[in-house]
């Protein structure tokens, strides 16, 4: 028993380093740097990695209790070098292998035959290595075991700070805490229903095509009149949905965020709904709402994503893991895409993405409608993909590799045509109010949606109307409902009232495409909404701080709908997306005047960056005309940023700092085209800069 007891002290600490390098440490080396992008927590992580740890470190443990020492003495130092090839491949030579690892982009295996070699080469020897080392010490009874042990605790040891200072670094995902639940999805009331389809970018020519090549749908349309003069609030989504439940347009007097909260913190659609008796049920994105929402709206909520299988959780982690660790020869079936992570969580949320309609369809094909009497009034959104790109929808409704926007149109009016005749089956589609329609349209600006509506107690045949509706009335006419005047509609009215041949001045709220600043321009029309040619620019609200706004050092900017970085871009800015902006072209400039600047020492410049892109991007950057670094982007850099240097010196008889990209392999000439039509670089996603005065 004393050797079996023996043989258990000397494999402990070879086994410590094992498990701690590859299976605890291991996985969170990979979770905590992108944790931003991740909807899983870092306690979700630690159970995984816990567990798993310690059944592996007890399992081993068990095998070399039971061994006789002859025999685990060889077992010893094949498991320190197989740890020691571990540890060698994921700290000490790692490979980005293009963007191919977390986004499912294939790899060029081919490319990599000579690293191939070499990294076999590697592995051959430091799994050789401590039998090499026992046949060297072979006349020096115990050395070799007391190598071994030292070499694994200090291998173990030297990893304990790096993580330490990732846990110290970690940035949870601030999206992760406020999740909408799928419950209730179909869960109607025998008595009042407000249901309403919301179709992203679901232009009106999509629907007259679709109507021309299915001409029987609109005898499903009892009841509807169908607006087709029907002007967006607003386009993009960030800035449609707001506006159309709340009546007020985001003009850029604060932040994108800031702006949430004063409109979802007032009088609104769905707090008015709730404060009159409805079950309020929004199925959207939660980046168009406020915290305060959760407060009137049932199916949002703070706890977040939740796990739906730990085990396939687990499973998905340790597969990245195994694509760090494991030898290049080996790697290839272990390839990933973080959207495999998806799989894992729990299918109560709902998320808006390309494969969210055939979801939603396919819950509701098998589940149908319930109809109780559990709620007197119900009021439902159906956000959906709608017409958006990519095009995963079949005509029949069903999830598919390819599509196109008609067939993805098509399939999208299949499941309301279906919802449809389920409420009359059900017998609550008569008394139903139910409006189908888009937040903006697609062609052009994306002024033109569809716009349906189907009243309460109508029963005449489908009808077309010319009256000049506008989704700003979208929050009168729901309003109007529970007999509520909602304040200060500036560009809202009761469309109900409206003549088919009135002349009425519509608004538009547009988020330029191309713009880095979030620029929001205003356009009227008194012609009809697909008369593009006619939108007049008539304001242009751009970031109430201008680019004379002095920065402040340690401040964090952001180049995402908040925008605050974006107020000093010059030169070589292209698309804000929302969550990045994208450069174009071979150069771009910054011009930051900075407020107290010091006498001495440097500026530490950071930039976020976002970048998925398979070939490395070369760079220079310059601040105040000095080169103050350049290198190649890939996207292993996406964690680390762009940092660099820049000498208080550098300032002459200003306290601007100019800061200014090159890329060096895009063509020059392409400064002669608008921004829009150059080459995309790479993204950047926040900055800070801060004072060393060392």
């Amino acid at each position: 028993m004393k050797e079996h007891w023996d043989s258990l002290k000397k494999s402990l600490p070879i086994i410590i380093f094992f498990v701690f390098s590859v299976l605890f440490y291991g996985p969170l080396s990979l979770y905590l740097p992108n944790a931003e992008e991740l909807w899983f927590r870092i306690g979700e992580v630690l159970k995984i990695v816990s567990v798993i740890s310690l059944i592996a470190a007890l399992c081993m443990s068990l095998f070399f209790f039971v061994l006789p020492e002859k025999i685990s003495s060889f077992f010893r130092k094949l498991l320190f070098g197989g740890a020691l090839g571990f540890y060698v491949q994921g700290n000490l030579i790692p490979v980005s292998y293009g963007s191919g690892v977390l986004d499912g982009s294939a790899i060029d295996w081919g490319a990599y035959k000579t690293y191939a070699l070499i990294n076999t080469g590697i592995w051959v020897i430091c799994i050789l290595l401590p039998f090499v080392l026992a046949w060297i010490m072979r006349n020096k009874k115990g050395l070799i075991t007391r190598v071994l042990i030292i070499a694994s605790l200090f291998l173990t040891a030297i990893q304990i700070p790096a993580m330490i200072s990732q846990f110290l670094s970690y940035h949870p995902n601030v999206n992760a805490n406020v999740s909408i639940k799928k419950e209730g999805m179909f869960d109607y009331s025998d008595r009042e229903n407000v249901i309403m389809f919301m179709l992203d970018t679901y232009d009106e020519a999509y629907f007259d095509q679709f109507i021309e090549e299915e001409p029987t749908f609109t005898d499903s349309l009892t009841g509807f009149v169908h607006y087709d003069n029907t002007l967006s609030a607003g386009a993009k989504t960030i800035v449609a949905v707001p506006a159309m439940f709340t009546g007020k347009p985001f003009k850029r007097e604060n932040t994108y965020s800031e702006y949430l909260e004063d409109v979802w913190g007032q009088d609104n659609v769905l707090s008015v709904m709730h404060d009159h008796g409805y079950d309020v049920r929004v199925y959207s994105e939660t980046m168009l709402y406020s915290d305060d929402v959760i407060n009137y709206v049932s199916n949002f909520t703070t706890e977040g994503a939740k796990v739906g299988s730990y085990f396939t959780l687990a499973k998905k982690l340790y597969k990245l893991d195994l694509f760090k660790f494991l030898p290049h020869v080996l790697k290839k079936r272990f390839t990933f895409d973080t959207a495999e992570f998806q799989k894992a969580k729990s299918d109560t949320e709902y998320i808006l993405n390309d494969k969210s309609d055939a979801s939603t369809i396919a819950s509701f094909r098998k589940k149908g409608l319930s109809v109780s009497d559990d709620q007197e009034k119900v009021f439902i959104l159906y956000h959906m993909f709608g017409a958006h790109s990519k095009y995963k929808l079949s005509r029949e409704g069903k999830l598919v590799s390819s599509s196109n926007v008609h067939d993805q149109c098509a399939g999208c009016m299949v499941f309301v045509k279906e919802v449809l005749e389920e409420m009359k089956a059900k017998g609550v589609y008569d008394d139903a109010t139910i409006i189908i329609t888009a937040d903006h349209g697609d062609k052009n600006k994306g002024e033109h949606p569809i716009f349906l509506l189907k009243l309460p107690g109508s029963t005449e045949a489908y009808r077309t109307s010319k009256a000049p509706v506008s989704l700003f009335d979208v929050a009168v006419f729901l309003t109007n409902i529970v007999g509520y005047t909602l304040p200060d509609q500036e560009f809202g009215t009761d469309f109900l009232a409206l003549d088919e041949d009135e002349v009425r001045e519509r608004h538009f709220f547009y988020n330029t495409s191309g713009n880095s600043r979030v620029v929001i321009n205003e356009f009227a029309t008194t012609s009809d909404a697909s008369d593009e040619e006619n939108l007049e620019k008539i304001n242009t609200f751009e970031d109430v701080n201008g680019p004379d706004t002095p920065y402040v050092l340690g401040t964090e900017l952001y180049f995402t709908t908040e925008a605050t970085a974006n107020r000093y871009c010059i030169e070589g800015w292209g698309t804000n997306t929302g969550f990045r902006t994208k450069l174009r072209g071979p150069y771009t400039r910054m011009d930051i005047p900075i407020q107290d600047l010091p006498e001495t020492g440097n500026l530490s410049v950071h930039y976020g960056l976002y970048y998925r892109g398979k070939k490395e991007k070369e760079y220079i950057v310059y601040a105040n005309g000095e080169e103050v670094g350049r290198g190649t982007i890939t996207h292993a850099d996406e964690k680390e940023g762009i940092n660099f240097d820049v000498p208080v010196a550098s300032f002459k008889d200003s306290n601007i700092l100019t800061i200014e990209f090159e890329f060096p392999w895009v063509s020059k000439d392409e400064m002669e085209m608008p921004a829009k039509s150059r080459t995309q670089t790479i993204s950047f996603t926040d900055m800070i800069i801060n004072w060393d005065n060392e």
